[in-house]
């Protein structure tokens, strides 16, 4: 055997290191969420500062700083109680209650945002068997001439970049072979 180029030199490597430069990206719920948030933020912020000043209008005949300091407390109370608490809770619930579901039909769920993302999947593509893998890869059968000499080549060969380096190795050490001698 010759070799050539190791790592992510090779092509198996390339699609390695393209397969780890993958960004996640944010859910559509935790998209729809941050955009309620922020908008919930500049009304809040808004009404607040209309409280204030409307009571500071009325009030312009009798402002000192203690009246002033009566309506900054207002309105930041006013700020605090108009956030929604329960929201987090309500929205956990919810995707809680989507989990259970999808647990009632056989299928098991490790994230709980997993279910959100579920939620608004119309395609699933599995393999033949109608499985969804883990995306670990195993050796589970070689056929080599030399199964000691291609062991240290595997071994020897190997940077531990991606997932195939790795079940490589995997395989040399369930055959008991030190590569260092």
């Amino acid at each position: 055997m010759r070799v050539t180029l190791t790592g992510t030199h090779t092509q198996l490597g390339k699609i390695a290191q393209s397969l780890s430069d993958i960004k996640e990206r944010p859910t559509p719920l935790q998209v729809r969420l941050d955009k309620f948030g922020k908008m919930l933020t500049y009304i809040v912020i808004f009404i607040s500062i209309t409280v204030f000043i409307t009571d500071s209008w009325q009030k312009l005949a009798t402002l000192n700083i203690d009246t002033i300091a009566e309506l900054i407390e207002l309105s930041v109370v006013l700020a605090i109680a108009a956030i929604p608490e329960g929201l987090i809770i309500a929205v956990t619930m919810i995707l809680a209650i989507g989990m259970r579901a999808i647990l009632r039909r056989k299928g098991l769920v490790k994230k709980l945002l997993a279910v959100e993302t579920l939620g608004s999947v119309s395609t699933i593509c599995t393999d033949k068997t109608g499985t969804l893998t883990e995306g670990n890869m195993k050796v589970v059968r070689t056929d080599f001439r030399s199964e000691k000499h291609a062991a240290y080549a595997m071994a020897l060969c190997n940077n531990m970049e991606d997932s195939l380096e790795i079940s490589l190795l995997d395989h040399v050490k369930s055959l008991k072979l030190d590569p260092r001698r």
